[in-house]
């Protein structure tokens, strides 16, 4: 059973919370996929994450400083199952992910190729 509600839809903006136990049905553009977080060297286990690597490595550039930490990119696969917010806005996406999948997930460091 699926259940969604669509809490903002404008023009630019749509927001959906997702609840489901047949993740087939959720209303993401994606049935897997490598999702990136930027963020603080070691704060990897946070629930906002996004598909797309450039915007994750715009959050790292951030935290660049050593003095505040260094930034660093994170990526892990996740499923339609582990997404519980959805968010298309202008030119971003951003992916909440489920507290329970996060804390067991396999988050590795993005490598850049050399």
């Amino acid at each position: 059973m699926v259940s969604l509600a669509t809490l903002s839809t404008t023009s630019r903006t749509t927001l959906v919370m997702i609840s489901s136990s047949r993740s087939s049905d959720i209303p993401v553009s994606f049935s897997t996929a490598t999702v990136y977080r930027g963020s603080l060297s070691g704060f990897q286990r946070g629930l906002s994450w996004t598909p797309e690597r450039q915007r994750a490595e715009g959050f790292a550039e951030r935290w660049h400083d050593p003095s505040q930490g260094g930034g660093e990119v994170f990526e892990v696969d996740v499923s339609r199952g582990n997404v519980l917010v959805y968010l298309q806005h202008r030119h971003e996406t951003e992916v909440i992910l489920a507290p329970e999948f996060i804390g067991s997930a396999a988050i590795r460091p993005f490598l850049t190729s050399p």
